[in-house]
C-alpha cells in the first residue's frame, strides 16, 4: 500500500531551509515552503507567486514572494512558545503530499504543564488564490493562550526588496496588506480573516511590520481548541483591484 506521508521527527534549527523545500505545497497559482508558522524572514519563510518576477538594480530578476499571511505562534501566560527560542519536548512535520495537507504538531513543557500546537494548511485547488489553515491547542492544565497570528509584510527575497509602499490595514475586523513590486508596479494584496467559537476574545495588534489577530482563550482539560483561518492572495496580473477582492 503506498504512503503518500513524508515527515520529520525532532527539531533541528540548522535543517530549516532544507526542510521547507522538501515540505512545499502549492497548486500552480502559489507555492507556500514547508517552514513553520512562527518563522520569520531569516528562517526563509516564502509564499511564492507564479509568474510574478521583479529585479532591482543589478541584481537577478527573481520571481516575488508575497506578504507572509500564515504568520503564527503561541504565548501562554504571557510566555511567547516559539521555535528556535523555547526547545519543545517533541516536534514533527508531516506532508500528505496525495491531497498537498501540511501539518505540523509541537509539546512544548511550561512552568505549569504542558501546551500542544497542531496545525495544518493547504494551498486550495477549488480557490488557487486561497490558503486554509487550522489551528488546534491543548493544555493538560487550565492555561492562559493567546494565539497571535496574522501577516507578516517583511518578505524574505535574494535580490530585494521586490515590494514597495507597503500598508497594514484593519477591514471590519480583517487584516490586510497591499504593496505593489519595484520594477513592473503590479499590486499584490494579502488578506487573512479568522474562525472561532463564541470562548475566546479577538484583538487586532500591529507589531513592526505585522498586522496581527491576537485570540485569547483559556484551554479546558480535555478539550482543544480550535481556530480556522483563511489567507487570500491577489495580484495585479490576474485582478483589476487585488486589495478590494482580497
Amino acid at each position: 500500500m503506498v504512503d503518500w506521508t513524508i515527515r520529520s521527527e525532532g527539531y533541528d534549527e540548522e535543517q530549516a531551509a532544507s526542510l521547507g523545500n522538501r515540505f512545499l505545497i502549492g497548486n500552480g497559482y502559489l507555492g507556500i515552503r514547508g517552514t513553520l508558522e512562527e518563522y520569520e524572514a531569516d528562517k526563509l519563510p516564502a509564499i511564492n507567486l507564479a509568474g510574478v518576477h521583479d529585479q532591482v538594480g543589478s541584481g537577478w530578476r527573481e520571481p516575488v514572494n508575497a506578504p507572509n499571511g500564515c504568520f503564527s505562534y503561541l504565548k501562554v501566560d504571557g510566555e511567547k512558545f516559539r521555535l528556535p527560542e523555547i526547545a519543545p519536548i517533541s516536534h514533527s512535520m508531516e506532508l500528505n503530499y496525495r491531497y498537498g495537507i501540511f501539518s505540523r504538531h509541537t509539546t512544548w513543557n511550561t512552568s505549569r504543564g504542558n501546551i500542544t500546537l497542531m496545525t495544518q494548511r493547504i494551498a486550495s485547488m477549488q480557490d488557487v488564490s486561497m490558503i486554509g489553515m487550522r489551528f488546534e491547542i491543548y493544555a493538560d492544565f487550565h492555561a492562559d493562550v493567546e494565539l497571535v497570528t496574522g501577516i507578516d509584510s517583511k518578505v524574505w527575497d535574494l535580490n530585494g526588496p521586490h515590494l514597495e509602499e507597503v500598508k497594514l490595514e484593519e477591514c471590519e475586523g480583517d487584516l490586510l496588506v497591499t504593496a505593489i513590486t519595484h520594477e513592473k508596479r503590479i499590486p499584490i494584496a494579502v488578506a487573512s480573516v479568522i474562525h472561532t467559537d463564541d470562548s475566546c476574545e479577538i484583538k487586532i495588534a500591529r507589531k513592526e511590520d505585522k498586522i496581527l489577530h491576537r485570540i485569547c482563550f483559556i484551554t479546558r482539560q480535555g478539550e482543544n481548541f480550535v481556530a480556522e483561518k483563511w489567507v487570500s492572495v491577489l495580484t495585479g496580473q490576474h485582478h483589476d483591484d487585488p486589495g478590494a477582492e482580497a
